[in-house]
């Protein structure tokens, strides 16, 4: 092999590892960025919900009767919204023991169950509320979380 040949064959050699390198690299970040939403859509945690309210005054309390998937998936927090038209504001809701949901967290076992009832008390920006929504995040193996909405709960019209 001459010392041209042999030069055109380290930079080709070169060049193959750097691209192999960068297909590797782009791979790990699609995956890192488009795993996570089509595990949600593919295989869900929570399914077929169907949610019901009740209100008295500015005191809702809700339930909602879904079907748990995914048994080896850890609840690993919630975060809750009440909606009015284009407006949107944070909630912190209860479960029947009077301890906030996300501390206690939602145990679930696999199959259709009913979870609630949760309570919670309307902000007074938001005593015409439309609906009520949960975020939960499971974590399901050691690469990326599961977020999946919980609801939305309609909430009653104020009796008053």
């Amino acid at each position: 092999m001459t010392n041209k040949a042999a030069v055109n064959y380290a930079w080709g050699r070169m060049l193959q590892l750097w691209f192999s390198a960068a297909l590797f690299l782009g791979g790990v970040f699609a995956i890192s960025v488009f795993g996570p939403p089509i595990e949600a859509v593919i295989a869900p945690v929570l399914t077929d919900q169907v949610a019901t309210a009740s209100r008295v005054g500015n005191k809702v309390t809700f339930e909602i009767d879904l079907i748990r998937h995914r048994a080896g998936c850890q609840y690993a927090g919630s975060e809750w919204a009440v909606h009015h038209g284009d407006r949107v504001g944070h909630l912190t809701v209860f479960n029947s023991e009077g301890r906030p949901v996300d501390a206690q967290g939602i145990t679930l076992k696999p199959g259709r169950t009913i979870v609630g009832p949760f309570m919670t008390t309307l902000p007074n920006a938001f005593v015409e509320a439309d609906t009520i929504v949960g975020t939960v995040t499971y974590q399901c193996h050691p690469f990326w979380d599961i977020t999946q909405t919980l609801g939305p709960v309609s909430v009653p019209p104020s009796p008053e």
